[in-house]
């Protein structure tokens, strides 16, 4: 099943007409805002299966115009939903490094995994430990990088791009925006 197919399916376009695939969110809780003027902002998710240790991961990435830039989803076995938070927001930046971005807000909705990686990583599980350490190391070395905690009602495009990867067990990136994806931006 291709992406816009799966969106349209779980209604990840446009989740206040079909309660049934999405719960219905009080209209004060926080939706997704643009970055400062000059900065881009990079959100990033998981989904995990408990039952076959697959986890899928989406990121996109937009402008302070909120135009698509990149996104990316990309499956791996992790020990728990924790765990693949945290491997993807190594991944996430990883990628900010070697592309050499500046000026990246990076938004996570799992608070634990940013915390750990941003300011405390001995709240997380010691097996994780050397994971937030060289995430925390890497966040250091690149300038004008922030990483925040913001709850999922604002991450629910790299959300659905998460679900679409566990689901499809699949690997791909777009430098231009899926069909799905551009009119949620």
């Amino acid at each position: 099943m291709c992406i816009r197919k799966f969106c349209t399916k779980y209604n990840i376009n446009n989740s206040e007409t079909n309660p049934s695939c999405r719960p219905l969110y009080n209209n004060n809780l926080q939706k997704w805002q643009k970055p400062p003027e000059n900065w881009w902002k990079l959100n990033f998710d998981a989904a995990f299966d408990k039952d076959t240790k697959i986890c899928g991961i989406g990121l996109i990435l937009r402008d302070c115009a909120r135009c698509f830039v990149e996104d990316l989803v990309k499956v791996t076995r992790a020990r728990d939903a924790e765990k693949g938070e945290g491997l993807y927001l190594l991944e996430a930046v990883e990628l900010i490094k070697c592309r050499g971005w500046r000026n990246v807000i990076i938004e996570g909705d799992c608070e634990s995994v940013t915390e750990s990686a941003t300011s405390n990583f001995a709240i997380s599980s010691w097996q994780d430990h050397n994971l937030f350490s060289d995430i925390s190391r890497l966040i250091e070395s690149i300038s004008r990088i922030r990483c925040v905690y913001f709850p999922r009602t604002g991450n629910e495009v790299a959300d659905g791009l998460a679900k679409y990867a566990k689901k499809y067990v699949c690997n791909q990136v777009w430098s231009l925006a899926p069909q799905t994806v551009s009119t949620q931006l």
